[in-house]
This record gives structure tokens, sequence and C-alpha cells, in this order.
């Protein structure tokens, strides 16, 4: 069941990363937004981020670590869907929120799949277990922005919004897909199987 989980992760971080790297390429190059506002709504996500670790902590507390996994992965996939709302609002009021959305859900993730790994997998096996995933996870973070950058390279001559929001809203739709329809088929999958290896 970790297999399952570990390349449901990696397949979700491999479309996520098609867009969400190239966020500032976008708000750049694209949007012509200026640095200062750029490095703003960045920071404005960091501080989000800093903030919902506790959050995030104190919900852990309450709920399995599993159910709250979950629930990152909706708002990662929403904070790239959201991009969508530019076709009838300011850029920048929809990037304050994509962002708050995306530091949210980040700090949800980080925190919850360390718990994950180290729930999930025996304890004696661990550093393999934590290999493959590390080795997994990060050849799809490498393949995303790559992908990502074709897109954005095919897409140049096409209609302005396919650029400007349209890849990023279809990468967060397809996000969704996985988020809300394979996810809990995964992680179900999961708890029903719990594993007997002591953490």
């Amino acid at each position: 069941m970790f297999r399952s989980a570990t390349f449901f992760i990696a397949s979700f971080i491999l479309v996520q990363n098609i867009a969400v790297p190239l966020f500032s390429y976008v708000m750049l190059s694209i949007l012509d937004m200026n640095a200062s506002e750029v490095t703003l709504i960045i920071m404005l996500q960091n501080i989000v981020m800093m903030i919902s670790y506790y959050y995030w902590g104190v919900l852990n507390g309450r709920y399995e670590s599993q159910t709250l996994l979950l629930w990152t992965f909706p708002l990662i996939a929403a904070s790239c869907f959201a991009w969508v709302g530019m076709a009838a609002l300011p850029a920048l009021a929809v990037l304050i929120v994509v962002h708050i959305l995306l530091g949210f859900g980040q700090a949800g993730y980080n925190l919850l799949v360390f718990n994950f790994l180290i729930g999930d997998s025996p304890k004696s096996e661990r550093p393999m277990y934590v290999a493959v995933f590390s080795a997994l996870t990060g050849l799809a973070g490498f393949f995303g922005p790559v992908i990502g950058g074709w897109l954005y390279g095919q897409a140049e001559g096409g209609p302005e919004w396919v650029q400007r929001y349209g890849l990023t809203a279809l990468t967060g739709l397809a996000m969704l897909v996985l988020a809300l329809g394979a996810a809990p088929i995964v992680f179900r999958k999961r708890s029903g199987c719990q594993s007997t290896h002591g953490a």
C-alpha cells in the first residue's frame, strides 16, 4: 500500500510542478507584473505557510495524518485552478487568493507527508522506503517544470488567455481529478490495510 500511495504522490507532484514552479515566470513575463509585486506575493505565501504549520499541527492532534493529507491535495490543486478567475477578476486579487491557498496547502503537505513516511514504513527498512519515495518524487519534481516549460513554449503565438491562466487552470483541473477521484481510493486501501510494523 505504501507503493501505491508513493506512486500517487509522485504523479501528483509531476502534474503540480508543470505549473507551480512557473508561477513567477508567468507573473513577470506574461502578466507583466513588476518584481516588487511578485516578491510581496511570494512573501505572503511564505508567511501563510509558516502560520499554517501551527494549525495543521493542531488538526493532526484531532484527525489521522492520512485523512489530513487527503485534504492538502485539493487545496494545492485549487491554487492552480483558481487562476481561471483572471477571466473576470483583476490578476492581483486572484494571485493573492492563489498564493494563500498554495501556502496553506503546502504547509499541510510538508508536515503530513513526513508523518506518512514515518507511520507507513517498517522501522527496520525505513531508509530504503524513504530513499524510494525521495527518488520517485524527486524525478517527478524534475520533469514537471521541464514539461511545463515545453507547454508554455508551444502556447506562444496562441490565444493570450492560454498563457495567462489557461495552462495553469487546466493543470489545476487535472490535479483536482487526481485529488478528488484517485486519492480517496488509494488512501482508502491503505487505511483498510494498516501496516502492522512499528513506527
